[in-house]
């Protein structure tokens, strides 16, 4: 058996929402290439554990063989996949691509058990399609590092979504044309570029709101339209802010925020964010919002150090405290530096490797979640070892040569120490390749303690 999976380039899918018995049906087109030095004769692919596989079929239409199972993954034993395995008609050559279509239907109820937010479902109150339920045909192996692995991977998308009349479906791609209404049904179709690595689709009776002229919409549960209005404004000011301080979006284009239910995670699409309905609602989670907009201004992570979620949560984490001092004054983005710091030593007292290993090597250890908070303050005392300005203009001069082109954690050092003329060699190995900002957080220290630390 072939130990690797072909890296998926291109997905057609034609998505039924069925909202009353809490399932979909699909057809759905993979556009597969051979990366490795051999040929290789089948097509791993995983999907959610209670969808069936009830045809395959080549780029031709002519019939596939396949096996489906519903598996454990064996470094997650918790975790249920349907995995199936495509047989392809001959071998495809190293470097050669083909086509598989697969035929597919089943209930959504999420993986609460293994992730807890990943509570997504289909229902009359809302429906969610994303990588981590496999609601769509993952091309891996089953396994948790199978999983992973399919997000190196890179494709553009076609999507056409069918949903009963009423409901909206938007996904994490740009609109391709009006929805079509007939036969009381919608449907919605959505295109993304080559440089995708996911995709999400959510269906609810959505009510839209526009800002055409700086392109941005905030997609809000009718229930929460008034919400939904003055999240708009924060989502103006937030992109002001940011403007002001680090200069223009470095990916320019539309901005779609999208409320999804409480408890079912929010996150970043590339032109989107998905945003849990209670930092909707709550004035006092506005910051929410503040760090997923931080994200357009994230630097691109070499492969190397993508894992680590340096260059984008705790970037995303800062620029959000960063926000909170501009709108709510010193003491609140003091509050929440130290509330990072909280979370930070709750999280070391059920992991002691966010103690023992440095950032730079989170990615290695896959414990990129400690960069939300520790990584965070490495840039605070990034901030205050610098000051305002030489701290500003280094992080703005970054974010600009490295929006495009990876970054590792050496060139972000040459980066700032080139733009602000300052030698940060000792912060560096304090922070980033070594572990005494650990026991300074730990033992409390002040930001001010830390900068001067020798």
């Amino acid at each position: 058996m072939q130990s690797t999976a072909p890296a998926v380039e291109h997905y057609k899918l034609h998505f039924a929402i069925d909202p009353k018995s809490h399932s979909l049906s699909a057809e759905a087109d993979l556009g597969v290439r051979n990366t490795e030095t051999q040929a290789i004769t089948l097509v791993p692919v995983l999907l959610y554990r209670l969808m069936d596989v009830s045809a395959a079929s080549d780029g031709a239409g002519h019939p596939l063989r396949f096996t489906q199972k519903v598996v454990k993954f064996p470094d997650e034993p918790t975790w249920q996949v349907n995995a199936v395995e495509v047989m392809l008609a001959k071998p495809l050559p190293p470097g050669q691509t083909a086509s598989v279509h697969l035929t597919y239907a089943g209930p959504l109820f999420g993986y609460p058990e293994v992730m807890q937010y990943v509570r997504d479902t289909i229902s009359e109150q809302y429906s969610l399609i994303r990588a981590e339920t496999m609601a769509y045909p993952i091309v891996a192996a089953p396994s948790i590092a199978g999983w992973r692995q399919s997000f190196k991977n890179k494709f553009d998308f076609e999507i056409e979504t069918k949903v009963p009349a009423g409901f909206t479906a938007v996904c994490s791609g740009k609109d391709a044309g009006e929805a079509q209404t007939r036969e009381g049904t919608s449907t919605f179709r959505c295109i993304g570029d080559a440089e995708s690595a996911q995709i999400s689709v959510a269906v609810a009776k959505f009510r839209v709101l526009d800002d055409p002229e700086r392109n941005l919409r905030v997609d809000v549960l009718e229930a929460d339209a008034e919400a939904g209005t003055q999240v708009m404004a924060d989502m103006r000011r937030a992109l002001d802010f940011y403007r002001s301080y680090f200069g223009e979006m470095r990916r320019a284009g539309s901005l779609t925020l999208v409320e999804i239910p409480d408890g079912w995670g929010s996150y970043g699409a590339p032109g989107h964010i998905f945003q849990s309905a209670a930092a909707f609602k709550d004035r006092s989670r506005a910051s929410e919002l503040y760090h997923e907009v931080g994200h357009i201004w994230n630097a691109r992570a070499s492969e190397g150090v993508q894992r680590a979620r340096y260059f984008d949560e705790a970037f995303a984490s800062y620029f959000e405290a960063l926000a909170v001092r501009k709108f709510e004054g010193p003491e609140a983005f003091r509050a929440l530096m130290e509330s990072y710091r909280q979370t930070y030593l709750d999280r070391v007292a059920r992991d002691a490797r966010g103690r023992t290993v440095p950032i730079a090597g989170y990615a290695k250890e896959e414990i990129g979640v400690f960069s939300y908070t520790k990584g965070a303050w490495s840039l605070y005392v990034l901030h205050q070892l610098l000051g305002e300005e030489p701290f500003r203009r280094a992080i703005s001069d970054f974010l600009a040569a490295y929006s495009d082109k990876p970054a590792g954690f050496d060139d972000f050092r040459h980066a700032i120490e080139k733009s602000s003329g300052r030698d940060v060699g000792h912060w560096f190995e304090q922070w980033i390749t070594g572990t005494d900002a650990s026991t300074m957080l730990i033992d409390g220290k002040s930001v001010e303690e830390m900068a001067g630390a020798r």
